[in-house]
């Protein structure tokens, strides 16, 4: 039973984390660290929050959202990335909320870069493997989240690539 019940809290708490309603956006983002910290004990997590970046009236739809994102960009480190240090940097820049997530895992080729950022462009109907089902993981999350996502990626001895995604744009 004590079992259960633990798996059903972890549930719901990546349903909603409880650290919102406690602490708030800062409280969820360092619990959300400190368990995959607890989960990857070789892995070095660096957590930078700027005094006064997230501010205590952000709406609770905003904090959801930050913190998706940062769960969604960890699990995708985690999972891809083959990092050995990961980093989360939040700060407001000229009035616009900036959530940054480095690591110096393997990065992307351009190939991989071009494929992860299309919206479609897989057949993949019940393969949940590689870029995302139906190939919509990247775009479709993170403008769902953000009005602008950037990415920057390289390997080993390349030239850093970039691109990114704006919904003013679009």
């Amino acid at each position: 039973t004590t079992h259960i019940q633990g798996k059903l809290r972890e549930q719901l708490r990546r349903l909603r984390p409880i650290e919102l309603d406690t602490g708030g956006i800062e409280d969820a983002l360092e619990s959300l660290i400190e368990r995959w910290r607890d989960e990857n004990p070789d892995t070095l997590f660096v957590v930078e929050i700027a005094p006064g970046a997230l501010i205590p009236a952000l709406s609770e739809a905003m904090a959801i959202a930050i913190y998706r994102i940062v769960q969604e960009a960890l699990s995708n480190i985690l999972k891809h990335a083959v990092a050995r240090n990961i980093g989360l940097h939040v700060d407001c820049a000229d009035g616009e909320l900036v959530v940054e997530v480095r690591d110096d895992g393997v990065g992307m080729d351009r190939a991989t870069l071009i494929q992860a950022m299309r919206f479609g462009g897989s057949g993949r109907y019940n393969d949940r493997s590689g870029l995302g089902r139906f190939g919509m993981g990247l775009p479709n999350a993170s403008l769902g989240q953000a009005r602008r996502v950037s990415v920057y990626t390289w390997q080993s001895g390349a030239s850093v690539l970039t691109t990114y995604l704006d919904v003013d744009e679009i």
